[in-house]
């Protein structure tokens, strides 16, 4: 007995001493895992991680493990290759496109794959760094850098080759023959790498905002932000209303440039996430980055930030504050770079290894130095003097040129897109046999933004990828457009409103809270109250009828129709702030357009209300004096008359003619 014990304590503890061996051996491998997000209840999803050396070289080193997202297709009969997904960046979380792509059109027909690329925020080891940490870079040292390499993390490992590589061996160890690979912005160099290298996979492929393989943007930095200045500057010009509304926007916008980078403006901007106070410094440099480096990542029509652009130069050049102010306030709570879901170690090891030694210092320096219109602008360039204090070794290159495939390919672009512009694409295109080339006149770097088309387009070319897709949609799309000054309604004071009665959050007036929530339950409950006492006294008998008129039903009924309004005006302000949440505010910064949905409903009520308030208040008082009906109901017509009156400090805020006159004369 003992004899068989001691066998089997014996084959146990080599069973755990060969486990790691056996499966360092089997690498790489896929299993099950919790889901690391929440995923949509509506389909039907699996979880897992891709475990796979941190060193493709070294199997028997660290282990990295990359979550994934399987989303199955609603279709009864799906079709047999699945699309795979993965972010831009290098740096963003893939994982949150379950709520996109993975819900979209392309999941009705076969099933989707969410894939984080290592690193990322879901991966282990993630190379997160804390803003803190970036800020903290002196041209000297890099905390972020510091924090990684205390951390044991191999950052040459960390390229486009090898996140690509992962991409292959997540195929392989999941047992699927062939899918379609979909990237957008920096992982269209992942999918460009794998046509090359390991096309035997690939069905077909959807390249969105085409970063090329043998380009670099530290290559065309000012470049870049010029050509998309330049594109929108031509379209005002060309636009009769524009033109008219921003008269030589070109030059005015190069002037203020120069005026802002000689004499900025520094704001004191309120933080959405603590409420805490900080300066902000507006110069030329902020100006072009506000323009390039965000608002051109959206569509160039209304009501999107790029349509409010020229009102924006405008505002700059009169030095407007309170503009700036918001519209800097508004960027920082809408930085995709100051997001959770972005690894800036990543990011830096990826571009410092295979980008930054495209360009030599000088070469940089030159580059700015040629367009001297942007006045020293450079989106890239203090990415480049970080990358020199990282010194990581210069990856492999990537190509030496376009890369050359037969596998059916779907190009997107965006015509405004200052990142990865429209003619990286078509060159990309040029150089694939069976590439379908589209292009958005009206979109920047995120294609998708607002309409259905481009996805109605993907879908069908992953139906039959050896055919061009039907792009009839294209002619529905919104053409180029810029809000001119009298297509909105300035009401500055209406944005307060909505932040001070912003219930629950930091930039909330508690006592404006207070009074409004309080007045509207007080309105609420006047009008149930007075239909139930019209109902029963609708169904009492003839001389009971005459014992209700004591309690002055007239009156009460003028109060109820005071409180409904009341309620209403709620109802509208909140109806047009979730409207204006898919615009991210941007309207409530130069004012709302004149055909803003529940706009003019809303101007009308308030007039209606302030109306019946003021006759209510009349009757009110001549009930008081008389002493006429009863003292419950004298008290709730004074209440109620003070709460509709409690609204009013909000009216005026807003200027009331113009919420209203405008729309009247329109």
């Amino acid at each position: 007995m003992k004899r068989l014990i001691s066998c089997g304590l014996a084959f146990l503890l080599l069973a755990l001493l060969t486990a790691p061996a056996l499966a360092q051996d089997n690498l790489p491998y896929v299993e099950p895992a919790e889901c690391p997000i929440d995923v949509p209840g509506d389909r039907e999803i699996d979880c897992g991680v891709l475990v796979t050396p941190e060193n493709y070289d070294k199997p028997e080193g660290a282990l990295v493990r990359l979550p994934y997202i399987y989303v199955h297709s609603t279709s009864p009969n799906p079709d047999p290759t699945p699309v795979l997904f993965t972010e831009g960046g290098p740096g963003y979380s893939s994982l949150p496109q379950v709520w996109g792509v993975g819900r979209s059109m392309i999941a009705d027909e076969r099933d989707v794959i969410i894939f984080e690329q290592r690193g990322n925020r879901y991966a282990d080891p993630a190379l997160m760094c804390s803003f803190e940490e970036l800020a903290g870079f002196d041209h000297q040292s890099s905390p972020c850098l510091e924090q990684l390499l205390a951390r044991g993390i191999d950052l040459t490992q960390y390229t486009t080759a090898v996140i690509a590589e992962d991409i292959e061996s997540f195929r392989i160890a999941i047992g699927i023959e062939k899918w379609n690979l979909y990237g957008t912005s920096y992982s269209t160099r992942l999918m460009q790498w794998l046509m090359v290298n390991h096309p035997q996979g690939i069905r077909s492929v959807i390249l969105q905002s085409v970063n090329l393989l043998h380009q670099t943007r530290f290559q065309h930095d000012p470049e870049h932000s010029l050509r998309v200045l330049k594109q929108m500057f031509a379209d005002c010009a060309a636009d009769p209303d524009c033109d008219r509304a921003f008269p030589n926007l070109e030059t005015h916008f190069y002037e203020t440039v120069a005026s802002l980078n000689a004499d900025p403006v520094e704001l004191e901007i309120t933080h959405s996430t603590d409420n805490s106070k900080l300066t902000y410094v507006v110069d030329g440099g902020r100006l072009i980055d506000w323009m390039v480096g965000s608002a051109f990542y959206g569509p160039t029509f209304p009501h999107y930030d790029t349509s409010y652009l020229p009102l924006l130069i405008d505002a700059a050049g009169r030095r407007d504050e309170d503009v700036l102010r918001l519209w800097a306030e508004r960027n920082l709570e809408n930085d995709l770079f100051l997001s959770d879901n972005f690894a800036y170690g990543v990011y830096f090891s990826v571009n410092c290894q295979d980008d930054a030694i495209s360009v030599t210092e000088a070469q940089f320096l030159a580059q700015i130095a040629a367009v001297p219109e942007l006045d020293g602008f450079a989106r890239h360039f203090v990415e480049y003097q970080v990358c020199e204090i990282w010194g990581l070794p210069p990856a492999p290159s990537l190509a030496e040129g376009p890369i050359h495939s037969e596998i059916p390919t779907l190009v997107l672009a965006g015509s405004y897109d200052p990142i990865t512009p429209p003619q990286w694409s078509k060159l990309a295109a040029d150089n694939l046999a069976n590439a379908f080339y589209l292009e958005f006149p009206s979109k920047g770097h995120n294609v998708d933004a607002l309409t259905d088309c481009p996805m109605r387009i993907k879908t069908a070319f992953l139906r039959d990828p050896w055919t061009e897709p039907d792009t009839s949609c294209l002619a529905g799309e919104p053409p180029v457009g810029y809000v001119i000054p009298g297509e909105v309604i300035v009401m500055p004071g209406f944005s307060q409103s909505l932040d001070d009665v912003n219930f629950g959050e930091p930039q909330g007036n508690s006592f404006f809270e207070i009074v409004i929530g309080a007045a509207t339950i007080v309105c609420i409950l006047m009008v149930v109250f007075v239909l139930i006492l019209d109902l029963i006294v609708f169904f009492s008998r003839k001389d009971l009828k005459r014992k209700w008129s004591r309690y002055n039903l007239s009156a009460l009924m003028l109060a109820a129709l005071a409180a409904g309004l009341s309620v209403a005006v709620v109802v509208f302000m909140s109806l047009l702030n979730q409207a204006d949440v898919q615009f991210q505010r941007v309207t409530q910064i130069f004012g709302l357009p004149a055909d803003y949905p529940y706009l003019m409903p809303l101007g009308l009520v308030v007039y209606l209300q302030i109306a019946v308030t003021i006759i209510l208040i009349a009757v009110t008082f001549r009930i008081w004096r008389k002493v006429r009906g009863t003292i419950i109901s004298r008290l709730l017509l004074a209440l109620t008359s003070l709460a509709a009156v409690s609204f009013w400090p909000f009216y005026l805020r807003w200027d009331l003619t113009a919420i209203l006159v405008p729309l009247l004369l329109k």
